[in-house]
């Protein structure tokens, strides 16, 4: 969770208990079975507002006035639920095998992604939330110890399905209109 941009190659070094549990099932999975389809998820978000999520709690916190704190050097590749759930239906219709990143193409830091769902937002509403961008150092419990940079690499996924996931700002639009 250091260096981001990981690839179904690159070797998993899971620090919090989370990921180890999932790195010892895959594991378990690749040792014992032949044929197995093991997908490796980036953060998923959605648009429906009742229930949170990246870009709902947003939307909800800029609504409400309320301070938000962003880390800037907390980077992901978030993908929406929609696009997901696209891409298992196609793998599993295509009996694909292996081992498949399945994330968004926007690599950015939470202070990124907010700045373009913010954009979309501010030209329909207005707030009087104050935006805070700091170091996730400074905003976690220092014994949490959370990976800064969990990016992935869709190559693969998009390459078997001829899928391309959309991005947040094709989703921000959806939801700020929809509202």
């Amino acid at each position: 969770g250091q260096n981001g941009n990981y690839s179904e190659r690159s070797k998993p070094k899971p620090i919090l208990d989370y990921g180890l549990q999932k790195y010892k099932i895959e594991n378990f999975i690749k040792n014992n079975f032949k044929d197995y389809l093991i997908l490796r998820i980036s953060k998923v978000y959605n648009t429906n507002l009742r229930q949170p999520s990246l870009i709902t709690n947003w939307y909800n916190q800029l609504k409400r006035n309320e301070n938000i704190i962003l880390a800037n050097d907390n980077f992901l590749t978030p993908i929406h639920i929609n696009d997901l759930l696209k891409f298992i239906v196609k793998l599993i219709i295509l009996n694909s095998k292996g081992i498949f990143n399945i994330s968004s193409d926007d690599n950015k830091s939470r202070s990124e992604l907010f700045d373009i769902f913010y954009k979309r937002y501010n030209k329909l509403f207005k707030s009087n939330s104050k935006i805070f961008r700091i170091p996730l150092d400074q905003i976690q419990n220092k014994n949490l110890n959370i990976p800064k940079n969990t990016a992935l690499i869709n190559k693969k996924v998009k390459k078997i399905t001829g899928i391309t996931p959309k991005s947040l700002d094709y989703y921000s639009k959806i939801l700020l209109n929809k509202n």
